[in-house]
């Protein structure tokens, strides 16, 4: 308990550190920031002790954090004491909401680190994988950390999160094991404030009331962290034991082949019932995936507890979100004067922007493509004319965009990836030729559909039932959701390169895609409407343009996937509509609010159809709220037995030999280690624990792994073979030829290694001495 008090208050900490610089940088926000302070002090804090530490001669520690959370609070009280008397009445205004935003932030912490200390083993998936990353950006002198899966070499992924997360284990003193589920604990927390103050404030800023603004970002907090897809609802019929052949067969998602009545309130069948939901997307024959895809969203990702980069990376989505908001109602005009008179603005906006990258790389061209949206059609408000709305816009794109990533230069100088292009989705080339089911899509989509629809309806009515008519509007409204389709067969024609062909595949696609092109047509057309109508709050506009953005990240899977060692769509689904998920909760809750408000004003026919549609949404919130509950009692074990935060006690229940050899290390290992154990197996998680969990690197952890970060064998070839002759060679000159090369200081003999090796010799080598022994497990410390 007293670990999840120490991290608490360095959060707060940090968060109060960052707040006067959110209260400078972001007073177009009703709450100026206040929200999304955590995630900005996370940033300020270790943004400049990552350039630091690149530098490899100011080394990461808990010196080097204090010293900069001492410069940050230099800042800080400067801006308290110029803006003294604006901020103490923005505070004697605004209390409430700040005192209701940090209960929803301690609720909602509490309720998962009440979760994770019924289910706190790091044990399963990739979940050792992200633990190697945490420890060993906590332990590694200077950045990039080391890989400690791949010895002398540098992790070849995003790790900023890792790295952030990594150091507040290392500001604390909490052990990395627990530091892990602590901050799982954290980054829904800070995800649903973001989501709270993002979701409030565009209410307050269009003139809501008070109370309807805090009602609306609690909707977005649950829309965004706390609800699952519509799967749930199948699970609850196949556990009430709804027996019909044809309904299983038509539903057609992998594993839900017909009931399994459940004696209690959640399904009771063996296995992981819940792992489904995130699978549902697949074209399946004979039990075997042919369309393999992940739809997987926040509540899955933060219960099944991989700490994964796009899990991370939430927080810092909304950050950027709300700095993009800020600049998208100011009513300062954009263009190249603006730029120079707002430098500091502007390398905020390159440091927020270019951390989404550095968290997570498929957020970038996300969040740049949101950003150029914004300031496109801010421009457009503002200028009315193509022209000039490209002579405002071009100057911010081009300054921002290329100032994140030039900020981040030594991450991407280092970064290699197994991405090897884009390609369309086609039935023809040999690329994947699965897409998407309609029913598959409303199962995953349905909850944000329900909303989505009526309100881009009643919008477009509104704006239709006005005088006036804007065909170049209409042009542009159309003309842009066609440009993806249009690149997709234009490279479809090059790839195909047959003419009698071409018509029918893109009528087919047209065709295929067509549903999700009108509603992009929609939504952007009622954007450029209402940006232009300047009584209008451009706030209204910013949910637009979050609706536009999702429509169009789930447009794009059914025409383009991103060619890497799956060579499939698994991932491009999986990150694509992981992101359409955060801004589908932002933009749904100010169209809950809008069509609640519309409703009450409504006539007698149109409050009877909304009654309709409440009745239906209810069954759809209801069956999305039975996921969270029922998944999280089966896979916390009915939130029973002993509690602890530690990932590792379940090794110590295991193996109390190798959890003291662990401990040991922890306790006695420098920087410059390194450690010989037996080569790792992929997702199992007892190989490759003694390097994850201690962050001394090993010579070959998990190698399937390796070649999807580096995208080939080549960097670790004969690496297995030599692990394997250091533990079976009679030979002692060669285990030390060995040893020298990966320059290793330590060998662990543990039950892995004796159940794949035997008796290795080497135990009997004078040139090691040992060092710890317990049990069956021995660490050995290389003399040379």
């Amino acid at each position: 308990m007293l670990d999840v008090f120490i991290w608490l208050i360095a959060i707060e900490l940090i968060g109060l550190l960052a707040f006067p610089v959110a209260f400078s940088l972001l007073p177009w926000l009703p709450d100026r920031g206040y929200s999304l302070t955590k995630p900005l002090g996370l940033l300020l804090v270790f943004y400049p002790l990552w350039l630091l530490g690149s530098t490899q001669v100011i080394p990461n520690g808990v010196l080097t954090i204090a010293l900069i959370m001492v410069m940050l609070a230099a800042v800080s009280l400067l801006i308290v004491w110029l803006r003294q008397n604006e901020m103490a009445a923005f505070v004697g205004r605004e209390w409430k909401f700040l005192v209701l935003t940090e209960v929803l932030f301690l609720s909602v912490f509490a309720i998962w680190v009440y979760i994770k200390a019924f289910d706190p083993a790091i044990d399963h998936t990739e979940q050792p994988m992200d633990f190697a990353f945490l420890t060993t950006s906590s332990t590694s002198l200077h950045f990039p950390p080391r890989d400690p899966w791949l010895a002398g070499e540098s992790v070849s992924y995003y790790y900023f999160g890792y790295l952030m997360m990594g150091g507040l284990a290392t500001l604390t003193g909490i052990a990395t094991s627990i530091s892990y589920n602590l901050a799982l604990a954290l980054i829904p927390a800070m995800a649903a404030v973001g989501a709270f103050g993002i979701g409030s404030g565009v209410v307050r800023l269009v003139g809501g009331s008070i109370r309807a603004s805090a009602v609306t970002g609690l909707v977005a907090a649950l829309l965004l962290v706390g609800i699952s897809n519509m799967e749930s609802l199948f699970e609850f019929m196949r556990a009430s034991g709804v027996d019909s052949v044809r309904l299983w067969e038509w539903v057609d998602i992998k594993g839900l082949d017909g009931p399994s009545v459940s004696s209690a309130w959640y399904p009771t069948e063996s296995g992981w019932w819940w792992w489904r939901a995130t699978r549902v997307i697949d074209t399946v024959q004979g039990g075997t995936s042919l369309d393999y895809t992940i739809t997987e969203f926040p509540f899955f990702s933060f219960l099944l507890g991989d700490l994964h980069p796009h899990v991370m990376s939430i927080p810092f989505v909304l950050l950027f979100s709300g700095v993009v908001l800020n600049l998208f109602v100011s009513p300062e005009k954009l263009g190249l004067r603006w730029v120079r008179r707002n430098a500091g603005v502007v390398l905020f906006l390159g440091v927020a922007l270019g951390a989404t990258g550095f968290i997570n790389l498929w957020d970038l061209p996300t969040m740049a493509t949101l950003f150029g949206a914004a300031v496109i059609v801010k421009a457009y408000r503002q200028r009315g004319t193509l022209v000039g709305t490209l002579a405002a816009a071009a100057p911010v794109v081009a300054v921002v965009v290329p100032l994140a990533v030039l900020l981040y230069l030594p991450f991407y100088a280092t970064f290699g990836t197994s991405a090897a292009g884009i390609l369309p989705v086609d039935p023809t080339t040999g690329n994947p030729q699965y897409v998407t089911r309609y029913f598959h899509f409303v199962v995953v989509w349905g909850l944000f559909l329900l909303v989505a629809l009526p309100f881009l309806l009643w919008e477009l009515g509104a704006l239709l039932r006005r005088r006036g008519r804007s065909p170049r509007t209409a042009l542009l409204a159309v003309g842009i959701p066609l440009l993806p389709l249009a690149a997709w067969a234009l490279v479809e024609g090059v790839l195909v390169w047959d003419p009698s062909e071409m018509p029918g595949l893109v009528w087919g696609r047209f065709v295929h895609v067509l549903p999700l092109l009108a509603l992009l047509v929609a939504a952007i057309y009622v954007l450029l409407r209402r940006q232009r109508d300047p009584e209008e709050s451009p706030a209204r506009g910013f949910a637009l343009l979050l609706l536009a953005m999702a429509f169009l990240l789930l447009l794009g899977p059914e025409l383009f996937y991103v060619v890497d060692v799956f060579n499939n769509r698994m991932n491009t689904v999986f990150k694509l509509y992981y992101q359409a998920w955060v801004f589908l909760a932002l933009a749904s809750s100010f169209a809950l609010y809008y069509l609640g408000v519309r409703f009450a004003r409504s006539g007698p026919l149109l409050r009877i159809a909304g009654y309709g549609w409440i009745a239906v949404m209810a069954i759809a919130v209801a069956a999305g709220l039975y996921y969270p509950a029922a998944a999280t009692y089966t896979k916390a074990s009915g939130l029973g037995g002993e509690a602890t935060l530690d990932g590792l006690a379940y090794v110590e229940q295991q193996n109390v030999d190798e959890f003291l050899a662990i401990q040991w290390l922890r306790e006695n290992s420098s920087s410059r280690d390194r450690i010989l154990e037996a080569v790792g197996r992929d997702y199992i998680a007892q190989t490759s624990r003694v390097s994850a969990s201690t962050g001394i690197p090993t010579v070959l952890g998990w190698p399937g792994h390796e070649e999807q970060w580096r995208g080939s064998r080549r960097p670790f070839e004969g690496r297995e073979e030599a692990i394997q002759t250091a533990y079976q060679s009679t030979s002692m000159d060669r285990v030390e030829e060995i040893l020298r090369e990966y320059e290793l200081t330590y060998v662990y003999v543990g039950p892995r290694e004796r159940a794949e090796f035997g008796r290795p010799p080497l135990e009997g080598f004078e040139i090691l001495e040992p060092a710890f022994l317990s049990g069956e497990v021995a660490i050995y410390r290389y003399r040379g």
